[in-house]
């Protein structure tokens, strides 16, 4: 995850353990980047997906149907927090995201796998 200083949200980001659960929200509009991707947590901006990983993330965000696709902190972000401050996050490039990116299920699909009763 990049710009996490100019999210201006470190003190929430500080708050968060790893494995917490994170929005991707695209953000077409956004000048430096058209496939640039905001990483949000509750609505809470938190910084934005690398360069690098935007392009085939937000192609695969623009598909329709959109794929199942996860994003959980792999950082526990209040160790850092803990060590550094909160406001020292940003400099940190071990503030780190796994993506889990999987076909969307179908509902009659879903149900035979997880079960349905």
């Amino acid at each position: 995850m990049r710009g996490v200083r100019h999210s201006g949200n470190d003190d929430h980001l500080a708050q968060l353990p790893a494995d917490t659960l994170l929005d991707l929200v695209r953000d077409p509009g956004n000048e430096a980047d058209p496939n640039a991707i905001q990483v949000q947590q509750q609505g809470v901006f938190l910084g934005w997906i690398a360069r690098e990983i935007a392009r085939p993330l937000s192609l695969a965000l623009d598909e329709d149907p959109t794929p199942d696709i996860r994003a959980l902190l792999a950082t526990d972000a209040r160790s850092i927090a803990q060590q550094s401050g909160a406001d020292q996050l940003h400099v940190h490039n071990a503030v780190t995201l796994t993506i889990v990116l999987a076909p969307k299920m179908t509902a009659p699909a879903a149900r035979r796998k997880f079960g349905s009763g």
